[in-house]
């Protein structure tokens, strides 16, 4: 199950409201976070974070303008959707030789 409110920069209202249901279901999360001034970048993740519901926080931008970041928020016990989500993120990044 996945919770991607597309609503246009009141996404903490609709996380919100969503409350009963990400605590219940814990779905993965991917909130938009450029539709408001610059605090909403770390105020929805630490909104996720301090829910305390053992979520993974990926933040990715989308393009080489202002907008487009994403916040994903993925339940730990969902782990094995990761290789799935990296897809979203691009290509595994390779470790740099020691």
């Amino acid at each position: 199950m996945a919770y991607e409110p597309d609503v246009e920069g009141a996404e903490p209202q609709a996380l919100a409201g969503a409350i009963g249901i990400i605590q219940k279901q814990r779905p993965v999360l991917a909130v938009s976070l450029y539709h408001r001034p610059v605090s909403q970048h770390w105020e929805i993740p630490l909104w996720i974070r301090n829910l305390d519901l053992g979520y993974r926080l990926y933040c990715r931008h989308h393009s080489r303008y202002e907008c487009e970041t994403v916040c994903y928020a993925v339940p730990e016990r969902r782990g094995f959707l990761m290789a799935g989500i990296r897809g979203w993120f691009g290509r595994k990044r390779k470790t740099a030789p020691k």
